[in-house]
């Protein structure tokens, strides 16, 4: 994995774009040595996004088993479904 200066991904930003994009590398990008931000390919972010996806599904789904929450249909009818 590439990393890189905030300093250094401002020079070489069209070619670390383009590493990312056709040789899908992850670059990481830092300040004063602390990373701080990341480009990574399009897939992975969907890929991430996927997972925060299924994660929240399976909260919600045990939280709408506890004792004493709203049901479904009451949820709905709040909100004037």
């Amino acid at each position: 994995m590439l990393v890189l200066s905030v300093t250094e991904a401002r020079k070489s930003f069209a070619d670390t774009i383009n590493r990312v994009i056709y040789a899908g590398e992850r670059v990481i990008i830092g300040k004063r040595g602390n990373h701080r931000v990341a480009i990574v390919p399009i897939e992975d972010l969907a890929l991430l996004e996927r997972i925060e996806n299924e994660i929240d599904v399976a909260a919600a789904k045990a939280a709408m088993k506890e004792p004493g929450g709203d049901s479904w249909e009451q949820i709905k009818s709040d909100l004037n479904l």
